[in-house]
């Protein structure tokens, strides 16, 4: 127990994950050595006792009897789900143990029946083995999901490698009680099979619910060969399957008759050969599963699957090559391939295999796999089998030269082997699409009796038929609105500007209103002049973006990047969309440090809107990804992980196709901002990149009111203006916000340092909540409407940039009256102009 718990917290396993996980790793732990010991003896005993030439004949049995043994398990396991199938194979492996040991006991020195006795001992290894590793990765599959699963899988499987490692190193020390009968080490794999049973049904007894059947879908497809012949994902992993199988054969059947020519060559015994070597295969299989969570975390799951075939291609090539120079050298690039394909295969290629079965539906998952890992697999192990014999009988003619035909065929069989990996893998960036365009299509269905009605149908909810009447035709105007037409209503926001260039060429016009967009911050001029992007193409557009881009703000932002991605002819620089990923990232773990270091303030408000300001920065990352990835894709992803009815399966599949999708690099700074980690992980992975600094509470509410304005919007602004007032009797700040340029943000400050609000904000509010009630759909512009489009006839002139015009030569305003008295004039234009915001950022952020 020691040693798990040394495992535990080497590797941080969670809280959570830890009692499940230690009966997992002793789970393995046994497994490892019955597997172990049962494999040295029945290996050895069929070496001693068969012909090379006829060493193939073994798999064809081996194939044929794991055909119809993972066909029973596969049966059971669809009748009785886990639970009865993996104990039943764990009774029965015993009992083969015992069973061939007492046959040896008895028959071992009759010649013929011995020869027998070899081949019936070796037809349940491989079998057993594939239904073990079927048994214990289903286990694992119900108790994690995807993440934890590509984290936790090769350090739950590393029990049996550990075990496999003492049991290996054991043997030459067991010399002398074996004394070259090997099959005492049956009962041995029997007993600690037996063992097995300890924790699987302490297991069962901590999370039972998790094991039972999964009910079975009215009309699903039944799950056969059929069935991956119409798929064709599955199919090319059946197909990548059949080689990695062969693969597993034909470097052991090398290595095999290798085992036996070295023997030859020393002198020493099989049994101590073979157990040197895989000893030190296990501890190459120990080293790799260590790494194996971090490879697939930050490698990903495609140079996961390509790691073990180019590697295995490159020594097969070797072996084949230096056969002509030394067959010592052939030996060792033989032992060395052995080496590779145990060490990399159950560490991190098969572990990132089972991620990939987490696409298939729930109650097809555990068929799917038994069907290509079980029953597939021994197919192919009766295929290789019959090859390899062919090849054998065809061209044996010494050891040496069998081994250069089997090192050229190796090449063949990997270079296909790597060629069909990376088809695999662009059907499994389809596949994830697909399936989480599935659950995005059926969350929609699910909501559709509670959307809301769409904003280009506004309902009237009071008597004031002007006001609705004013803002739809004003909406209308905006919709249909031409190019001269913009011109002409930006006219309204920009009097002393010369706005006669319509008819000039469009990298003119670009410049002038680029001008216009430096000179006059007035927020709803700068999006009359953001809806102009869509008559600009190519290059024009590109950089109409980009010089508009550093001077706006978080909306501004968005409209701009949601209103490029729309057009179809655009210029594209990666690298600019790429950095502005980068510092969206930037802001967005900015944001995450300032909920962690408020979050002992427990200041609901102010949490709230801290949320929505990451939400609103997590938009502008997705559709700024978009420009230089397939936008369906980044559509599919942001829709998935954005939308907290979603399960936790589901948001890690989109986390998987991001995965998949974003070059190295890029991926590396976005994943950890985006996967549901505690702020501590983020900052472990992240602190390196960006600087992640900590502050008191009061500090980080300056810090909050002191950021770029274009960064943080007006109402989490004001927000952190209240919280300061509440845990600050200091007057400084308030009183700089006091001569601020942004009403909400001077009135507030203003009400705070005189203990009243003026009349004016009393009324603005009052209109604004009237507005919010008539108009929810645009209640997260509040602030916006509040500074830049209800006004006070003597605060007119007053405003940024000084370009609103007299109220006389505008006829988007009306009056409206307060309970105040106080004169003010809405502005419909502006609010016409949030109507028919492309980017709806601040509207489909949940609040």
């Amino acid at each position: 127990m020691n040693i798990i718990k040394r495992v535990v917290g080497l590797f941080s396993v969670m809280e959570e994950e830890v009692r499940s996980f230690r009966l997992l790793f002793l789970q393995s732990l046994f497994i490892g050595f019955a597997n172990s010991y049962y494999y040295i003896a029945s290996s050895t005993f069929l070496l001693k006792k068969v012909d090379v030439k006829l060493l193939p004949q073994s798999y064809i049995f081996t194939g044929l009897a794991g055909f119809l043994f993972i066909q029973v398990y596969k049966n059971s396991q669809r009748k009785g789900g886990i639970i009865g199938s993996f104990r039943m194979s764990l009774l029965t492996f015993s009992f083969v143990c015992f069973l061939n040991f007492f046959a040896m006991m008895k028959f071992g020195s009759n010649e013929e029946f011995s020869r027998f006795l070899a081949y019936f001992m070796v037809v349940f290894a491989a079998p057993f083995t594939a239904i073990f590793s079927l048994g214990l990765y289903a286990q694992c599959s119900r108790m994690y999901n995807m993440a934890q699963n590509k984290r936790l899988l090769a350090l739950v499987v590393s029990g049996e490698i550990l075990s496999s490692v003492i049991a290996f190193m054991s043997i030459p020390m067991m010399r002398g009680l074996i004394k070259g009968q090997e099959y005492v080490l049956l009962p041995v794999a029997a007993v600690f099979t037996l063992l097995v049973f300890i924790p699987f049904n302490k297991l069962i007894r901590l999370s039972g619910e998790k094991f039972s059947a999964v009910a079975a879908v009215v009309g699903a497809r039944k799950i056969n060969f059929s069935f991956l012949r119409k798929d064709k994902f599955f199919l090319l992993i059946a197909v990548v399957s059949l080689f990695s199988v062969f693969a597993i054969y034909v470097i052991d059947y090398a290595y095999l008759v290798s085992v036996r020519s070295m023997s030859e060559r020393t002198g020493y015994e099989i049994a101590q050969i073979a157990s040197v070597f895989l000893f030190v295969v296990k501890l190459g299989e120990l080293s790799f599963s260590f790494l194996s969570g971090k490879i697939l975390s930050s490698k990903g799951v495609k140079f996961s699957l390509m790691l073990l075939p180019v590697i295995l291609l490159l020594f097969s090539a070797l072996a084949y090559l230096s056969g002509f120079l030394s067959v010592i050298s052939l030996l060792a690039f033989i032992f060395i391939g052995k080496l590779a394909d145990r060490a990399i295969r159950k560490s991190i290629t098969t572990p990132s295999i089972k991620v990939m079965y987490q696409v298939a539906e729930p109650h097809q998952r555990l068929d799917i796999e038994a069907t290509i890992d079980g029953l597939l697999s021994q197919v192919t192990i009766v295929i290789s089998g019959a090859l390899l014999l062919v090849i054998s009988l065809i061209f044996y003619k010494d050891i040496e030269s069998l081994l250069k035909v089997f090192s050229l065929v190796s090449v063949l069989a990997f270079g296909l082997w790597c060629f069909f990996s990376l088809k695999m893998y662009d059907s499994y960036r389809v596949k994830i699409h697909d399936f989480l365009s599935r659950l995005k299509r059926h969350g929609v269905a699910k909501d559709s009796d509670n959307q809301v009605e769409g904003t280009d149908n506004l309902v009237q909810r009071n008597d004031e038929l002007h006001l609705t009447e004013k803002i739809k035709i004003t909406q209308n105007k905006i919709s249909d609105a031409t190019k001269e037409d913009l011109i002409k209503l930006l006219k309204i926001y920009n009097s002393k500007q010369f706005l006669d260039f319509v008819s000039e060429a469009p990298d003119k016009i670009a410049r002038k209103l680029v001008q216009i967009y430096y000179s006059n911050n007035f927020y709803f001029s700068r999006l009359l002049i953001i809806k102009y992007l869509p008559y600009f193409h190519g290059q024009t557009a590109f950089t109409f973006l980009t010089e508009l881009w550093e001077v706006s703000d978080l909306t501004g932002r968005l409209e701009l990047i949601v209103s490029f991605n729309e057009l179809k002819n655009k210029h594209v620089d990666a690298a600019f969309f790429e950095r502005q990923c980068e510092n969206c990232v930037n802001e967005i773990i900015w944001a995450d440090a300032t909920i962690n270091d408020l979050a002992a303030l427990k200041d609901e408000s102010l949490e709230h809107e801290l949320t929505y300001h990451r939400r609103l920065l997590v938009y502008l990352l997705f559709e700024l990804l978009k420009p230089i990835y397939d936008p369906s894709v980044i559509q599919v992803i942001f829709d998935i992980i954005t939308n907290d009815d979603e399960d936790i399966e589901s948001q890690l599949f989109a986390l998987e196709l991001l995965d998949i999708t974003l070059r190295p690099g890029l991926k590396e700074i976005i994943k950890p901002v985006i996967e549901p980690l505690s702020f501590e992980d983020k900052k472990q992975k992240l602190d390196k990149i960006f600087h992640i600094y900590h502050l008191s509470p009061k500090d980080r509410i300056i810090d909050i009111l002191m950021k770029d304005y274009n960064m943080v919007n007006l109402k989490l602004r004001e927000t952190a203006l209240i919280a300061y007032n509440k845990i600050s009797e200091e007057k400084n700040v308030l009183s700089a916000f006091r001569t601020h340029s942004i009403d909400n943000l001077k009135f507030k400050a203003d009400e705070f340092f005189n203990g009243f609000a003026t009349p004016v904000y009393h009324a603005k509010k009052e209109l604004l909540v009237h507005i919010e009630v008539n108009y929810d759909f645009i209640r997260p512009y509040a602030p916006y409407i509040f500074n830049y489009a209800i006004f006070a006839p003597k605060y007119m002139r007053s405003k940024p940039g000084g370009h609103v015009n007299k109220l006389s030569n505008n006829s988007f305003f009306i009056d409206a009256e307060t309970s105040s008295n106080v004169a003010l004039k809405l502005d419909t234009l502006a609010i016409a102009l949030l109507v028919t915001l492309k980017q709806r950022p601040l509207s489909t952020v949940p609040m």
